[in-house]
């Protein structure tokens, strides 16, 4: 991510999975076939032996990825629990990427919790997931990262929006309040990455 570097960026949202699962497939084997495609939106091309950090490896989505990476072949995924890097901490981060030189991130990490949780603590899940998602982007910028797979969510959509979900529904339509945390720090750092790759000419 690089000045100079050919860079695309992707939002690969929940709606592929959405509309997998109704195909009478489990939903791992749905988020695995969703992976492969954001892979192809991406247009990954990465070598076997390329250094590529998986955030949030053991949550859901993220721990499919990790599973269909090792499928297809890739075996340098560098993988650290929170406790060893706090996503949090901007200097925790950059110290991170620096020592380990990541060539491709995916970014699946997030603070979730239930309805009941995302009421109760909303300063802290707003400003965990804002923290956690601009110090990896910012931080792959900064370190030359060649593509980042930034996750989105169906959150990010309005409540009754048309489906398929497309892009272009993104903010038009009244959203589902109740996702009010999920869906902010989702929209400003997809956009925070979209100016990074705009500024990068």
């Amino acid at each position: 991510m690089s000045k100079g570097q050919k860079y695309v960026f992707v939002r690969a949202d929940a709606s592929y999975s959405e509309k997998t699962v109704t195909n009478n497939i489990s939903i791992l084997s749905a988020l695995e076939l969703w992976i492969i495609q954001c892979f192809q939106l991406s247009n990954m091309t990465m070598n076997k032996d390329s250094k590529i950090y998986v955030a949030g490896h053991r949550g859901l989505v993220g721990s499919a990825i990790v599973r269909c990476l090792r499928d297809n072949g890739y075996t340098n995924l560098i993988l650290k629990t929170s406790q060893e890097v706090d996503l949090r901490r901007q200097q925790a981060v950059e110290d991170f990427f620096g020592a380990e030189r990541p060539e491709y991130v995916f970014l699946a990490a997030a603070k979730v919790g239930g309805i009941n949780a995302n009421n109760t603590y909303r300063a802290e899940f707003l400003y965990d997931n804002l923290m956690i998602e601009s110090n990896i982007i910012h931080s792959a910028y900064l370190s030359g990262v060649e593509k980042l797979l930034f996750l989105g969510s169906s959150c990010i959509y309005p409540k009754h929006c048309p489906q398929p979900m497309q892009e272009e529904h993104l903010l038009r339509g009244f959203w589902n309040r109740q996702m009010n945390l999920m869906r902010s720090p989702k929209l400003l750092d997809s956009n925070f990455a979209k100016i990074i790759v705009g500024n990068m000419g």
